[in-house]
């Protein structure tokens, strides 16, 4: 349990302002490669704040783990497609 409460219970802590809205499906521009990696280092840098404010580390484990889950939901979404 955080001091700011369960993970189960509450939004993520951080958001993704910098997913590129599509990867065309012949290779991902650098471009995109450039704002995943940004994206995935502002989670890093929001998890360490979390971290410095007492949130336990499996919990940190669970959200970054999300986080990676959603950018390879999106990636493998744009290249492949839903169906």
């Amino acid at each position: 349990m955080t001091r700011a409460g369960s993970v189960a219970n509450k939004a993520p802590i951080f958001v993704l302002p910098r997913m590129p809205p599509s990867v065309p499906r012949l290779g991902v521009p650098d471009a995109a490669r450039l704002a995943l990696r940004q994206l995935l280092g502002d989670v890093d840098r929001q998890l360490a704040d979390a971290f410095d404010c007492g949130t336990i580390a499996g919990e940190l484990l669970a959200l970054r783990a999300q986080a990676v889950d959603r950018v390879i939901a999106h990636v493998w979404s744009a290249c492949v497609g839903n169906g």
